[in-house]
Parts: structure tokens; sequence; C-alpha cells
């Protein structure tokens, strides 16, 4: 569909399990080799409200759209008239945009493919300029080298040793960092990306936005992932339109956070994940005690709500 592919939001056929199991197979096989790595979650804040319309259309003629078609939509949100609905009624008066306004619109069919084109924009700009996720089998004829998995606005980008070493920019790109060090390289990562987002119009939503550092310690030759959180500093980063700072905390190992509904620690362990699915099950099963249905019918909402 002209899509990159990393973007698994607004397209047929996709869904957000495959963007959680990238991430989780991605940290499989870093734990498995051992390999400096670093990795952030990020999630957009209100992220149709933010796209600018007029912008779009170009993203969207690069896609391949008539212009006339997208024209249209801005034309229409343009002369649209915008009424408060209540349990009272719909309201008489009403706001219409004379000025620009940002949004495509909340439930709007449109909304999540002009999101998808801004970022796809987005997800070109990284692969080209910056140092991404390499993960490379044994043999060496095998390879994964991914910049972004996108569901919608949550993206989770990273970025490994490898890639860092093999990376080479088709021009001199200030993104690539001159020393070996992978915290300042995903830091650099960060602030790459977060200049497109606000570029497009976009936003982060700063409290949900989680960062991990990978580094190994070898021990008899087992090797442990070693606690970042209080190693490093959080990844401090500068918005250009209000000279704001923000700071991404960094998690430990052993943390788990949620991205798309998942729960996902560094180390592998699961015990977030199951604790939060055994409060499910167990809440529902109160409910089912006390309901009315028959065993027959009481199996069949296993199966249709747990199963």
């Amino acid at each position: 569909d002209g899509f990159h592919d990393n973007q698994y939001g607004g397209r047929k056929g996709r869904q957000p399990q495959s963007a959680v199991l990238n991430k989780v197979l991605s940290l499989d096989v870093i734990r498995y080799y051992g390999e400096p790595s670093a990795m952030v979650d990020n999630d957009a804040t209100a992220c149709y409200d933010r796209i600018i319309p007029y912008l779009t259309t170009y993203m969207l003629k690069r896609l391949g759209m008539p212009y006339f078609l997208s024209r249209f939509m801005c034309n229409v949100l343009r002369d649209m008239q915008y009424s408060i609905r209540t349990d009272k009624g719909i309201s008489a008066k009403y706001s219409s945009n004379d000025r620009p306004l940002y949004g495509t619109g909340q439930g709007a069919g449109w909304s999540p493919p002009c999101w998808a084109a801004n970022s796809d924009v987005i997800s070109h700009a990284m692969a080209q300029h910056t140092p991404g996720l390499l993960l490379v089998h044994p043999n060496k004829q095998i390879y994964s080298n991914r910049h972004l998995d996108v569901f919608v606005d949550d993206t989770n980008h990273g970025v490994t040793h490898d890639a860092m070493q093999l990376f080479k920019p088709s021009e001199p790109n200030p993104v690539v960092q001159k020393h070996d060090h992978i915290y300042e390289q995903i830091q650099a990562n960060m602030k790459f990306y977060h200049g497109i987002l606000e570029a497009t119009g976009g936003a982060l939503a700063w409290p949900k936005c989680k960062a991990y550092i990978m580094l190994f310690e070898w021990c008899n030759g087992i090797k442990k992932l070693l606690p970042t959180k209080d190693t490093y500093p959080p990844l401090e980063i500068k918005t250009s339109y209000s000279n704001e700072t923000f700071f991404i905390k960094l998690a430990n190992p052993d943390e788990a956070f949620k991205m798309l509904g998942a729960f996902v620690a560094l180390d592998g362990n699961v015990r977030a994940q199951v604790e939060v699915l055994r409060k499910y099950a167990s809440k529902w099963a109160s409910r089912l005690d006390l309901s009315y249905l028959t065993p027959h019918e009481a199996i069949m909402a296993y199966t249709q709500v747990l199963f």
C-alpha cells in the first residue's frame, strides 16, 4: 500500500501484536548475544488532533493520492461548523475554522491514513539518518535492520552496537556519534525523532515515554544485564517551539512497562504480565459467580472472553 513496513496501525491487515512481538523477539536476541543496545518507547499525545492538514496533503501526494482528494479534505475541515453535543441536545451556537487549524478529526475515516502518511515520512527519515537495531544471525546470511516499530502513535525504536559500527550515512550526519557509546547515540536518535515529530505538528506524551540501556557483564562465562537506571541520567530532550527541557527516565532490566497492552521487561521476566492477567481473570470469575449462567453458558463465556 506504499507505506513503510514498520507502521502497523491505520492499515489493512495489520495488528498491534506484531509491533509488540518485534520488541519481545528483539530483546530475546539481544540478551542471547549480550550486545550493548538501547531502546525507547514513545507515545505521541493526541496524534490525530495535531495533524496539520495542509502539510499532510503533500505527504499523501507523495504516496500517490490525487491532489483533488486531499484538497477536498482540507476544504471540508476548513468549512465545517463545530457544535457541542450534550445530554441537553446540540448547542445552538457553533465555531468555525476561519484560520488554519490542526487536526483531521477524531473518528473521521481519513484520520488513520493521514497519520500513517505523517509516520511514513518520520520512518524514512529515521532510516536514512540514524543507526537502528541491527540483529545478525551467526551465519551472517539472516539479519533484521529496523529503526522503528509503530502502531499508530505508539513507537518503539532502538540502536545496537553493531548498527553504530556499520551505519554509513549518505552525508555528514550529526546524529551519528563520533565515539562508541550507546547512551549518547540513543539520546541523539531520540532528539532527531522528536525534532521530526515536532515539524509535522506532533508532540510527545513525556510521562508515557520510557528508555532502556542494555549493557552486559560476564562472570564465569555467564552474562547478566547490568542495572542502568542509576548509572546514567534520564535522556534529556529540548523542545524547539517552547525551549522547554523534558527528561525520559531509564528503566532497570527487571522493570516492565506497558506497551500496546503488554508488559515487557528487558530481562524477559513476565511477572508483571502474569499479575495483570491474574487480576483480570479473577475479576471476571467473580462476576461469573454472581451471574445466572448455566454451566454450558459459562463455558461459552469462557471461550469467548478469556480464551
